[in-house]
């Protein structure tokens, strides 16, 4: 799940840019040119990553998929 992945990004302190969203047909995902970003900070990117999926899926329905683009560098504390 998408969101799991989300917390242990945080709780390992990496940054996570922003994401994109895929339709699901059957096995195969769809782009729908949906997606997230932040310039706020990379502080609160967890919480703009989760409203965001969470205002979608309550939206649009459970048949998509959340691709996150996370950088391995290190949110400072």
């Amino acid at each position: 799940d998408v969101m799991e992945v989300l917390k242990i990004t945080r709780d390992k302190g990496m940054i996570i840019l922003g994401g994109d969203v895929y339709r699901l047909s059957g096995n195969e995902p769809i782009i729908t040119y949906d997606g997230w970003s932040t310039n706020r900070g990379v502080n609160n990117a967890f919480e703009v990553a989760i409203e965001y999926i969470t205002n979608y899926r309550a939206r649009n329905g459970d048949d998509f998929a959340y691709c996150p683009v996370i950088c391995p560098g290190r949110v400072s504390k």
